[in-house]
């Protein structure tokens, strides 16, 4: 089912959805520039992405407090998350995906909802190609939110 009309899908989402498209290219050029997931370089793409999936309106009001930690709003709670999972997540994000023990990754996963006290949501994004030279590598950025 997820095939039929493949090409027919991917040209609808290319039309309606170029926003994802967009957010991802610009973020996926910040990994690839050397901008660490878990730097504060990296964090309003963080945010950016989170918005153009809809989830600003669970930011709360106010721009500031979405992009400023020191305004004490969502990047400021963001910023405490990310360094509460930095440490078990960051060795991910060089995985490639061809040599990743999955088992090992879904322990980490689990580990991290875990340190939550309140619900998440996870997003795992496996893409990222870059075919500069040798074998294509993949990354898994883990991009963990809190409402």
């Amino acid at each position: 089912m997820l095939l039929l009309n493949a090409s027919g899908k991917l040209e609808k989402f290319n039309r309606y959805c170029l926003h994802y498209n967009l957010v991802a290219q610009a973020a996926y050029e910040q990994l690839k520039n050397g901008v660490g997931p878990f730097s504060t370089g990296y964090r309003p793409f963080i945010i950016t992405a989170l918005i153009s999936f809809d989830m600003g309106r669970m930011m709360g009001a106010g721009v500031g407090q979405k992009y400023e930690p020191e305004q004490g709003g969502f990047a400021s709670k963001l910023d405490l998350k990310m360094k509460a999972i930095q440490s078990d997540i960051e060795p991910l994000c060089t995985m490639s995906i061809a040599n990743a023990e999955i088992e090992g990754v879904s322990q980490v996963i689990k580990k991290v909802t875990l340190l939550s006290q309140k619900k998440v949501s996870t997003v795992c994004t496996v893409g990222g190609k870059n075919s500069t030279s040798g074998p294509r590598k993949y990354f898994i950025s883990l991009i963990h939110t809190f409402s």
